[in-house]
C-alpha cells in the first residue's frame, strides 16, 4: 500500500467537507487517515489516487466512508439538566399557552373548529439532527408524552435525522440493552419500554411517534431549511423546514464543522423553528461564538436558545 502524501490527505479533507461539512483540522485529521486506510483495504486498493477517483464516482463507497468518520456515542436522557429544562419549563409553558389559545378560539367563528376533531394548535413538532441510534429522539417523545394530560389527543410528530444509515437501522428497531436502564427512571421505563430477553424495546405508541429518515445538515443549510428525507425503502421526499418545529436537539453535531459551516448550520435551526421555538446544542457548542438572533437561556446547569416569539 502506498504511503497517503499531505497533499492527497487534504483533498480528501477537501472532498469529505463539500459532501457533508465534516472538517479535520490537523489535530485530527489522524482519524479520518486512519478511516480513508480502513476503507482502502476494504476495496482492494493500493493506491490513494485511484480510492479518490472511485469516491467521485461512486456514491455508496463515499457513503461508508463517512460511516466511518464520526462517533456514534449517545445514551438515554443524555445531559439531564437539559431533560429536566424540557420537563419542567419548556413544555409546561408551551402546552399551557396552546391551551389557551384553543379556549379563545371556542365560537371564533374566523378559526373553525368542530367538536370531534383534533385541534389544529393541538400538534407538537420536534427534531433529533444526528440522532445516532435513536436514544435521543426517544428521550423527547417519552418527555413530551409525560408531559401532556392526554397524550393520545395530541398530534406528536418527532423527526429524526443522521446520515449515518447503519445507525438508522438500529434506531428504528427500538431495541436496547439492559444496561440503556440505567439513564431511564423507572417509571418512565415502565410507561415507555417492554423488557425482552437480553434487552429494552420501545413501545408501539411512543415508537410511532418517531420517524427516522437518512438526512444531510449541509444539504439542509445550502436550500435554506429545505430539508431531504430518505426513509428505509429509500424512498426521498422534501420538506420545506421553515417555522416548522417547536424544539430542535443538535447537541454534539456541530464539534465535527469548521466554524464557517457552524454559523451557515446555527442561522438554518433559527429559520426552522417556530417563532417561540426552543435550540439544544452540545455543551461544547456554546452559540457566543456566532453572531446569531436567539436569546440564551441559562437554567440552573442547563443552557438552551430560544427563537423570540
Amino acid at each position: 500500500m502506498h504511503t497517503m502524501t499531505q497533499e492527497q490527505l487534504a483533498r480528501f479533507n477537501k472532498l469529505v467537507g463539500e459532501r457533508c461539512d465534516l472538517f479535520f483540522p490537523a489535530a485530527k485529521q489522524v482519524v479520518l487517515e486512519n478511516r480513508l486506510r480502513e476503507r482502502l483495504l476494504a476495496c482492494g486498493h493500493s493506491d490513494y489516487d485511484n480510492y479518490y477517483n472511485r469516491l467521485l464516482e461512486e456514491p455508496e463507497e463515499m457513503q461508508n466512508l463517512l460511516e466511518g468518520l464520526t462517533v456514534n456515542e449517545t445514551r438515554f436522557f443524555r445531559n439531564p439538566a437539559q431533560f429536566k429544562a424540557l420537563r419542567e419549563r419548556i413544555l409546561p409553558g408551551m402546552i399551557d399557552g396552546r391551551n389557551r389559545e384553543i379556549v379563545k378560539s371556542w365560537g371564533d367563528e374566523t378559526r373553525p373548529w368542530k367538536w370531534g376533531e383534533r385541534h389544529p394548535l393541538m400538534h407538537l413538532r420536534a427534531w433529533s439532527a444526528g440522532c445516532s441510534t435513536g436514544e435521543e429522539a426517544y428521550s423527547i417523545v417519552f418527555t413530551i408524552l409525560d408531559s401532556l394530560k392526554f397524550p393520545r389527543a395530541w398530534d406528536i410528530e418527532i423527526t429524526a435525522t443522521d446520515i449515518n444509515r447503519s445507525v438508522l437501522g438500529h434506531a428504528r428497531m427500538g431495541v436496547y440493552g439492559n444496561n440503556a436502564a440505567k439513564d431511564i427512571t423507572p417509571d418512565v421505563l415502565a410507561r415507555h419500554m417492554d423488557r425482552r430477553e437480553g434487552g429494552l424495546v420501545v413501545k408501539e405508541f411512543p415508537a410511532r411517534l418517531v420517524k427516522f429518515y437518512e438526512s444531510n445538515l449541509k444539504d439542509l443549510s445550502a436550500r435554506r431549511g429545505i430539508m431531504t428525507l430518505t426513509s428505509a425503502d429509500g424512498l426521498e421526499a422534501e420538506r420545506d423546514a421553515t417555522g416548522y418545529f417547536d424544539i430542535i436537539f443538535c447537541r454534539n453535531v456541530m464539534i465535527y464543522f469548521d466554524r464557517t459551516a457552524q454559523a451557515r448550520l446555527v442561522n438554518t435551526l433559527y429559520r426552522c423553528l417556530k417563532p417561540g421555538g426552543f435550540l439544544f446544542t452540545g455543551d461544547s457548542e456554546p452559540l457566543h461564538l456566532f453572531e446569531h438572533e436567539f436569546n440564551v437561556i441559562t437554567d440552573g446547569d442547563a443552557v438552551y436558545y430560544v427563537k423570540p416569539s
